[in-house]
This record gives structure tokens, sequence and C-alpha cells, in this order.
């Protein structure tokens, strides 16, 4: 949102102590979590909830979420809203090591 990008962003916004998190639903580009959003919501973090407590909160705001996107999308209302990268954040796995694909170093960043 666009803070801690990546796979365990909820779990990072958790172990870091913040107070709001949320749900994002944004178009896809080249950038992992990083198109446009189309729809946002923050979300209050109980400071003694976990990780798991925290997904089960968010959850359903998301379904409900891209719900509401693809009937905004099939309308034409779906707005682009460009992220401020100011805030972006890229948060490792905490659990799954960086796979080292060299052959992806060969691809032409753009």
């Amino acid at each position: 949102m666009p803070r801690h990008r990546g796979q365990d962003a909820v779990r990072w916004a958790v172990a870091m102590g913040d107070a709001v998190t949320g749900a994002t639903v944004y178009w896809l580009n080249n950038v992992i979590d990083g198109g446009d959003i189309l729809l946002q919501k923050h979300i209050f973090i109980d400071k003694n909830e976990d990780y798991h407590e925290l997904w089960k909160k968010i959850f359903p705001v998301g379904v409900e979420m891209l719900s509401k996107a693809v009937l905004m999308i099939e309308k034409g209302t779906a707005p682009k809203i460009s992220q401020d990268e100011q805030y972006a954040t890229w948060e490792p796995s905490f659990n799954v090591q960086r796979l080292k694909r060299n052959e992806l170093l060969q691809i032409e960043r753009r």
C-alpha cells in the first residue's frame, strides 16, 4: 500500500509495529505490487494482533474489493491512481530464501 511490498507484506506490517496497513487492488505492471491503484482501504492493526489474525481481518475486505473492482472495470469507471513511490519498500520473504537466478540478470530492465 505501497509500504511493505512483497509476499509477506502483512507479516512485515505486524513485525515492524505499524499501526495501519491495508488492502490494495492495483493494475498489474512490470513491478511487483507497483501498479497504479484501482481501490485501496486502510485497516488499523491492533497492537495485540499477530499476522494470522490480521490476515483473517484483511482477507474478506480483499474479496469484497476485488468484486467491486471487477464491476468497476466492466462499467469503465475503474481509476488508475499512481502510487507514491517515496513510501514504498520491498520486503523479503520471512521464510523462503531468495532464489539466485543468474539468467534473470540477462534480462534488460526498462
